[in-house]
Formats: C-alpha cells, sequence, structure tokens
C-alpha cells in the first residue's frame, strides 16, 4: 500500500530553498522510497477564504483538500518562521513532520 505525504513548503519565493528541499525530498523519496510519494501543495496559488467560492471552488483549493487524503504531511518552513499557519481541519490526526534550510550560510 502506497503512502501519500502531502509536501507543503513555508515559502512563497520563487527561488525558495525550502521549495527546492521539498523538491529534493520528494526526488530521494521516488528514488529510495517506492511504497511513498510526496505529493507537492503549492500555497501560492490559494486564495484568501471566500463562502461565496464553496460550491464552485478554484482548482487550487481542490488540490489544497487533497491533504485529506494524505497519510502523513512533510512542512519545509524557514527557520525564521517557524510557524505553521492554521488551515482548520485538514491537517488535523495526520502525522506531520518538518524540515528546514536557510540560505544565510550557517
Amino acid at each position: 500500500m502506497e503512502c501519500r505525504i502531502a509536501g507543503i513548503y513555508g515559502s512563497l519565493r520563487r527561488d525558495s530553498c525550502n521549495k527546492q528541499l521539498i523538491l529534493r525530498a520528494q526526488q530521494l523519496c521516488a528514488e529510495h522510497v517506492p511504497e511513498a510519494r510526496i505529493d507537492i501543495i503549492d500555497w501560492s496559488q490559494l486564495p484568501v477564504f471566500n463562502q461565496d467560492l464553496e460550491e464552485d471552488p478554484p482548482k487550487s483549493v481542490l488540490k489544497f483538500k487533497e491533504i485529506g487524503n494524505s497519510d502523513a504531511i512533510l512542512f519545509s518552513t524557514p527557520p525564521s518562521r517557524t510557524g505553521i499557519g492554521n488551515r482548520g481541519d485538514v491537517f488535523s490526526e495526520k502525522p506531520a513532520a518538518v524540515i528546514s534550510t536557510c540560505s544565510s550560510g550557517t
């Protein structure tokens, strides 16, 4: 049985080192852990909450809701922004891990 992991990076910058880190984790997982898959969730397209969109949500919202089908969550977030924003029950009862990197040379 395949383990589905939602991969979320905490910086929306195009060349974010945390985005690169989670993409590398996805690659390593595919190469070395064939029974698991990391699906990257792109937060950059997620709109501000709007009840008017609930009946016909944008594709980005549907993709975000796929986290509910994941077995675990992997966060990649800058150490200076260690918090993960509250997104309701979508993260409930999911194992989670946080990986971190920074480009400051430390």
